[in-house]
């Protein structure tokens, strides 16, 4: 973090994450996400107040070597790549997964890419919102994955998931 008024710069963690990956910042609640690849989680550092960082455990996920890469949308969900080596013990390849976990930290869906599992890289371009990229490394490829009829299903299961409060 570098203090604007100061020009002085401090790390906000250090020297406690194991292997952190990607960082990405939602900017309408001013939150950070830190991919923590060999944890196989996500940590959130929210300020509150100025200057003081507050970290927590915002998703822990189970299976593959863990998140390598994410990208938020415009409604706050965090795209989440899984990476997994491309070649498993039994011979056979395995699938990409991109998790998507809305900003309560609830998962609410999975995109599935087929024999693409070691994806290195995710972004939301802020002009083509309806686009995610994604980089995979064993195939030295950039994707484009059209979102539209991916988040139609979100919504649905968004509903379906919804908590009502009893009166």
């Amino acid at each position: 973090m570098i203090d604007l008024d100061t020009k002085i710069m401090r790390p906000i963690m250090h020297n406690c994450l194991s292997f952190p990956s990607d960082v990405v910042y939602e900017n309408k609640k001013g939150i950070i996400y830190v991919a923590e690849t060999l944890a196989n989680r996500i940590i959130r550092l929210s300020q509150n107040p100025y200057g003081v960082y507050h970290s927590s455990v915002f998703y822990q996920f189970n299976g593959r070597l863990g998140p390598t890469a994410m990208a938020v949308d415009e409604s706050g969900n965090l795209y989440v790549a899984r990476y997994e080596f491309q070649i498993g013990l039994d011979g056979n390849d395995y699938d990409g997964i991109i998790s998507v976990i809305n900003r309560h930290g609830r998962l609410i869906g999975e995109l599935i890419i087929p024999n693409l599992s070691e994806i290195t890289g995710l972004l939301i371009s802020s002009k083509k919102k309806e686009i995610l990229y994604m980089t995979e490394k064993n195939s030295n490829h950039v994707y484009a994955i059209k979102l539209s009829s991916f988040l139609g299903e979100l919504d649905k299961i968004e509903e379906m998931n919804k908590v009502f409060k009893y009166n």
